[in-house]
């Protein structure tokens, strides 16, 4: 016993011990009874309709091999048998390694109650609240269990006082750190009531098929995705993480699971805190053209192993026809619905390339059209979250007229022997580019002909010079200077040849 509490010292003065009175007779009721639990139940009602007026609040638990017990407070603190050690860490608490037995004397917090199998076979197991006398209780009896495993029992007294399934049963059969099954009962779990839980509701197991795979992870995406409308059961299988929601980190434990790894750590990562950025880019076209943008982040040193994008735009200016990945890992999309890309994808780790997908699309008018992320929301290898920036890109057709004329810089510069001029126009007009040496002497002109209002600034649009004068020979290296002349807007930048 870990403090002498108020509770106990009235015990002390009543029975010249502190709780000793207590567990002797319980001691004495246990000897008579200590196969059957669900006489061992009444065993503790009688010893608290004895002793336990006195105090004004006791838990305990009595099981039967092969099992550790132990309860944990709210605060994380233990009293049991943990690993073979024992533990009494929660105040006015002991454990009786005898009889197997752990009493809370003051039990006045939230508790949760745990069972690691130390071998293949039954255990038995009873919760006694004792509160002013009167007692109430919980007795589940030839669980099966096995090595590793690892049942958890949590109680709402309250509710189940007045006759309520009150009693939450979460169940990690291979002791993986994952809960496989999640149930609700009243007082009392059977063998049977317990085999009908496990034999349904496998987590991580979509399909029922018995086996947790990586076609359970896929199936998982599709449903983050809005692909596939999950039925009841495939719901509570695929929310791994018991959040609710199906997303792509359940779709990660799963695949975490069907690889056999162990569910990831809670500890804080070593980047947590830190932000992704996931980007869309401008980009241009005319219609009946195809083009691809890409969705990238900018880095990845927080660890990014699982996501779920939805992107928007506009279905009269663009056409979305595949989505493409370099990834290795599992990635689904949804383009089904006009003007929305749903993407979701897992990986048992993070990621290790920075582009996500590339959404490929077909031009349908010259126009413009917003690439918005309506949502992007991103995990960890732990499956926690990770905060993101989300930069939003644009579509514009080449044959938009800008706002004003333009000459824009050439690229790449220095260069060597090939670069391109951009430049934008306002209206239809004849375009003409003249190259002169830095001394004033023209080099080479560009006839461009007759040009359409738009913008001009990609390789397969944007004037090109190859470094040659008018007579076919390659220029010197040294600095440039190139006018465009486009009715009457005349402007002229510098550029460098670097052999």
């Amino acid at each position: 016993m870990n403090e002498v509490s108020k509770q106990q010292e009235d015990l002390m003065e009543y029975f010249n011990s502190p709780g000793k009175a207590f567990l002797n007779a319980l001691g004495s009721e246990l000897s008579s009874w200590k196969n059957t639990l669900s006489s061992w139940t009444d065993a503790v009602k009688d010893t608290i309709s004895a002793f336990g007026r006195r105090m004004s609040n006791i838990i305990g638990g009595w099981i039967r091999s092969p099992v550790e017990f132990r309860i944990y407070d709210s605060q994380e603190r233990v009293t049991g048998l943990v690993n073979g050690e024992i533990r009494e860490e929660i105040p006015d608490s002991t454990y009786d390694a005898e009889n197997k037995v752990v009493i809370i004397f003051d039990a006045i917090d939230s508790y949760r109650y745990e069972l690691v199998g130390t071998d293949t076979g039954d255990y038995g197991l009873d919760i006694v609240l004792g509160k002013e006398g009167v007692a109430n209780a919980f007795l589940a009896t030839d669980i099966p269990t096995t090595t590793a495993a690892l049942h958890q029992y949590v109680i709402d007294w309250e509710a189940l006082s007045n006759g309520e399934e009150a009693v939450t049963v979460q169940i990690d059969a291979d002791g993986d750190g994952i809960f496989e099954r999640t149930a609700v009962t009243d007082n009392e779990l059977t063998q049977n009531e317990y085999l009908t839980i496990t034999q349904s509701d496998t987590k991580g197991d979509i399909n029922d098929d018995g086996n947790v795979r990586s076609n359970d992870a896929l199936l998982a995406l599709r449903i983050a995705a809005g692909i596939m409308e999950p039925t009841e059961y495939q719901k509570r299988a695929a929310d791994m993480n018991d959040d609710g929601k199906i997303r792509s980190n359940d779709a990660m434990l799963i695949l975490r699971k069907a690889a056999g790894l162990a569910a990831p750590g809670k500890e804080t990562p070593a980047n947590s805190g830190g932000q992704i950025t996931v980007a869309l880019t401008e980009f241009h076209g005319v219609a009946g053209e195809s083009i691809a943008v890409p969705i990238n982040i900018d880095d990845n040193t927080y660890g990014l192993a699982a996501g779920d994008i939805c992107v928007a735009y506009d279905p009269a200016v663009l056409h979305v026809v595949d989505i493409s990945s370099e990834l290795s890992e599992l990635l689904v999309s949804n383009i089904s619905e006009p003007g929305i890309v749903r993407i979701a994808f897992a990986a048992t780790d993070r990621l290790r390339d920075k582009t996500i997908a590339e959404l490929q699309f077909n031009i349908l008018s010259d126009d413009t059209s917003p690439l918005t992320f309506q949502s992007a929301e991103f995990y960890q290898s732990d499956a926690s979250p990770i905060e993101s920036r989300k930069i939003d890109g644009k579509f514009t057709s080449w044959t938009i007229p800008s706002k004003h004329s333009a000459l824009l810089q050439n690229f790449p510069n220095p260069f060597n022997p090939d670069t391109w001029i951009p430049y934008q126009l306002v209206e239809d007009i004849n375009v003409t580019i003249r190259i002169y040496s830095i001394a004033g002497q023209l080099v080479r002109t560009l006839n461009l002909g007759h040009k359409s209002a738009g913008i001009y600034i990609s390789k397969n649009r944007a004037a090109c010079w190859n470094g040659m004068n008018e007579a076919g020979e390659p220029v010197s290296s040294g600095v440039y200077l190139y006018t465009f002349h486009a009715g009457d807007y005349i402007a002229t930048k510098k550029m460098i040849i670097a052999k």
